[in-house]
């Protein structure tokens, strides 16, 4: 399933979206080689050929955009990921993956690094200034810095399957380029590098006085929201992280040996550990149900998920316990019917069953009302608006199968 803004980055644009900075409507270039020289000296990485400027407004971002999406998005993958956001319960029934994917992104996009054809963009904007420009502009170097170093089309090429790998990995893109350009404002006013994770909080990107400025990220699900600013904030922590250790080359290591999930983004010190997720095999789908899309589930997803019914607090604290999920989304042959199976390993039982507990809340309130059948310490049954529903715990694994046409029997526990 792919996350809302990897239907772009994958399609090869390093987005600055979200961001406070603004390209003004009448713009000139600033010295390009200074900010690059800046950024040399920051990450003692150089600059091995100059990068291609130019502009576009928003009707050419627009344009731009949807022949991105038509031509690296089949309509097929789209609603097979739209399909499965619903049954999951991240996003409305009526939401529109292609359409608000566009929206959004021309919307909230200042600037984007295109790194197939290796060129920056900046959008014109009213009410900009040339600071900002600036500053724009030594995100998208810090992007193509990145590229003529590391390739970002062959850093972002993943497995198909593995969503929570691109992730990470796309944080680890627009974090560092969040990062540096931060370290570039730091350095440009007190000459110094500081702290600077307190230059992008994710709490203040979901303000009041930011989604007035943005009606159309004010107006989206929180999970298309959360996925947006996630790359941006968590990854500019990790960096942060990682520079506080090791200085210079963090900005090597980081795309040398990425991230294997978004839990060792969210949490730098499972990074410095290592290791890979666990990965329990999703149950198989109900008779007569043809597989459209598979792939795998992180802690950003859960803590989306649990969120949006709990404490936020709750959320993250039981979504920290995930050692690794997947998820497979099937349609019925004859009905066209969708149902949703997936797994998810814990650090425990006892983190397991926190979750069972987390998700019955989840079950009844997240396709309207539900109500179960079955409700004990180790299995949920029932239905919802989605259709029949059964989960249960073994030991430290949880796993699911929802939308059904009809109640599971027993004889369809999880294999």
């Amino acid at each position: 399933m792919k996350h809302l803004v990897l239907t772009i980055a994958t399609a090869g644009l390093a987005l600055m979206a979200g961001s406070a900075s603004r390209v003004p409507d009448a713009p000139q270039l600033p010295d390009l080689k200074h900010i690059e020289r800046e950024l040399t000296e920051i990450t003692g990485l150089q600059f091995k050929h100059d990068v291609p400027a130019a502009f576009m407004n928003r009707d050419q971002l627009k344009r731009y955009l949807d022949e991105q999406v038509r031509e690296n998005a089949k309509p097929k993958d789209l609603h097979a990921t739209e399909v499965t956001l619903k049954l999951l319960g991240l996003v409305p029934a009526d939401f529109d993956l292609r359409r608000t994917t566009v929206d959004l992104l021309t919307e909230q996009a200042e600037a984007f690094y295109d790194y197939h054809r290796r060129r920056l963009y900046l959008v014109q904007t009213q009410g900009g200034n040339q600071t900002e420009l600036e500053m724009a502009l030594a995100h998208e170097l810090s992007h193509a810095l990145a590229d003529q170093h590391f390739d970002l089309k062959r850093f972002m090429k993943t497995r198909n399957t593995n969503d929570d790998e691109a992730m990470a990995r796309m944080a680890v893109m627009e974090g560092q380029a969040s990062w540096l350009m931060a370290a570039y404002a730091s350095k440009k006013l007190t000459g110094t590098i500081m702290n600077l994770t307190r230059y992008f909080d994710p709490s203040a990107a979901l303000t009041e006085q930011v989604t007035a400025s943005y009606p159309v990220f004010a107006h989206a699900p929180l999970y298309v929201r959360e996925s947006l600013v996630f790359p941006y904030a968590e990854g500019m922590r990790l960096e942060q992280a990682l520079y506080q250790r090791d200085g210079k080359s963090s900005f090597t290591e980081v795309f040398e040996h990425p991230p294997a999930s978004t839990q060792q983004v969210i949490h730098p010190d499972r990074y410095e550990r290592g290791g890979k997720p666990q990965l329990p095999d999703a149950p198989k789908l109900p008779a007569g149900y043809r597989r459209i899309l598979e792939g795998t589930l992180g802690e950003f997803d859960y803590r989306v998920l649990l969120g949006a019914w709990a404490e936020r607090e709750t959320a993250d604290k039981a979504a920290a316990h995930l050692i690794g999920s997947t998820y497979c989304t099937g349609e019925d042959k004859r009905s066209k019917a969708d149902a949703l199976s997936f797994a998810s390993t814990w650090d425990s039982p006892a983190s397991a069953q926190r979750f069972l507990d987390l998700y019955g809340n989840v079950l009844e309130r997240k396709a309207g009302p539900g109500s179960f059948t079955r409700q004990t310490m180790t299995a949920l049954d029932g239905r919802n608006g989605a259709g029949w529903f059964h989960v249960e715990v073994n030991g430290a694994t949880v796993r699911a199968i929802e939308g059904a046409p009809g109640p599971l029997q027993q004889s369809a526990k999880m294999d």
